[in-house]
């Protein structure tokens, strides 16, 4: 039904009556993970999980409130974890992506990305770093040819929108293709 602040209530009944409950652990950090309540999602998936390893379903929302918590190993193992369950879900290799592009591991974090950007959730934001690690090594055609690939995706003035224009634009410059630019 979508009540999740009447469903986190009814488990947090429970949890005070037995903290360890997988069920309400369980429930309780799914409902968070949607919200985008990382720090609460992550504690209490992190109580399910560990009471019941085969949870698999708590691997992604695990890796992925790391991730927004700035806990990157933590992020990295869970993902990678949750790649070894689904070799073709996208959300952990999009989220792995950036993980390796910040450790600068550029061929992994590139594959991370062509496979994320299958998912028409991560399709621009796949492009879009695509875009800058082509750019960062100065292969300009690389990442114009990338770029262009979104650009009917994108659309407004929106925040995004417009970085992801003007890192097209700044490609075309490095590729001496002022008019374009």
């Amino acid at each position: 039904t979508q009540q999740w602040q009447k469903e986190i209530e009814e488990y947090k009944v429970i949890l005070t009556f037995n903290p360890n409950d997988l069920n309400a652990n369980h429930r309780v950090g799914h409902v968070y993970f949607r919200q985008k309540n990382y720090a609460d999602a992550r504690e209490y998936l992190e109580k399910a999980f560990t009471a019941d390893p085969s949870l698999s379903d708590c691997l992604i929302p695990l890796g992925v409130s790391s991730y927004f918590l700035g806990d990157y190993i933590a992020a990295e193992q869970y993902l990678l974890k949750s790649l070894e369950k689904n070799s073709d879900a996208h959300e952990p290799q999009f989220y792995l992506g950036l993980i390796y592009k910040s450790k600068r591991n550029y061929e992994t974090a590139i594959g991370m990305f062509k496979n994320a950007k299958k998912d028409g959730n991560f399709f621009i934001k796949s492009l879009y770093n695509l875009g800058e690690i082509y750019a960062g090594d100065d292969m300009y055609d690389d990442a114009i040819k990338t770029l262009e690939e979104g650009l009917g995706k994108i659309q407004g003035k929106d925040e995004e929108s417009l970085a992801y224009r003007y890192l097209l634009a700044e490609c075309y410059e490095g590729a001496n293709k002022i008019t374009e630019a």
